[in-house]
């Protein structure tokens, strides 16, 4: 066909049952030089990899191009909220805040936007949106986005989690302060604990100087 091409996306490929792969088969033997273009999503796992095996022999290795998408920085989800909410006009913390929750996962990103948006973390304000500094804390993410955040615990030296642990007594935010007249014999390790805590992302600043606050109730408790 000398008219213009057509684009068609499967997403989740790997899931394909045989039904699906016949069609898709029968597809692209009919319309082989017709200018369509297939693109596919699949994960990074073994069921994906044979998926995309059985596609390269299908198309033929001259016509398959397979491009890995990385994890997203500050600056890409500044560019994604930027086109989700149609405006710049958000808080300047809140790319940061995504990508705390997220390692810039793009699924992971996405489905914490819309956790904000859903539960009102985010709001619309005079033709901006604005951020509720406080429900951030008791945001609800789905078990997948948490378990990011708890990995990250893992990393943690032990004598900086035994801080955290007298933190999270003192509350989902508190006051480096106070936490360090806990180990006044030893404020270097509250130092420690929090450079550590900041760096795994597993706490965040607060407007008030020297205060934090633990990212998700999860990880507190």
């Amino acid at each position: 066909s000398s008219g213009p091409g057509t684009c068609l996306f499967i997403d989740e490929l790997q899931w394909c049952d045989d039904g699906s792969w016949q069609i898709l088969s029968r597809l692209l033997r009919r319309l082989r030089g017709t200018g369509l273009v297939i693109y596919l999503s699949v994960r990074e796992d073994e069921a994906s990899n044979a998926a995309s095996s059985k596609l390269r022999d299908l198309v033929g290795g001259g016509n398959f191009f397979r491009m890995t998408l990385g994890d997203l920085n500050e600056d890409q989800i500044e560019t994604f909220l930027t086109q989700q909410l149609g405006t710049k006009q958000y808080p300047r913390e809140l790319p940061q805040q995504v990508f705390n929750r997220t390692e810039g996962r793009p699924m992971a990103v996405m489905e914490c936007i819309r956790a904000m948006f859903n539960q009102g973390v985010i709001l619309p304000h005079w033709g901006g949106w604005r951020f509720d500094k406080d429900g951030i804390s008791r945001l609800k993410l789905p078990d997948n986005l948490l378990d990011i955040s708890l990995d990250r615990l893992r990393d943690i030296s032990g004598e900086s989690l035994a801080v955290l642990r007298q933190a999270a007594v003192i509350g989902g935010h508190f006051d480096m302060a106070l936490l360090a007249e806990l180990y006044s014999e030893e404020p270097s390790r509250v130092y420690h604990a929090i450079a550590e805590a900041s760096n795994a992302r597993i706490i965040d600043y607060t407007e008030d100087r020297d205060h934090y606050a633990f990212i998700h109730s999860r990880v507190r408790n």
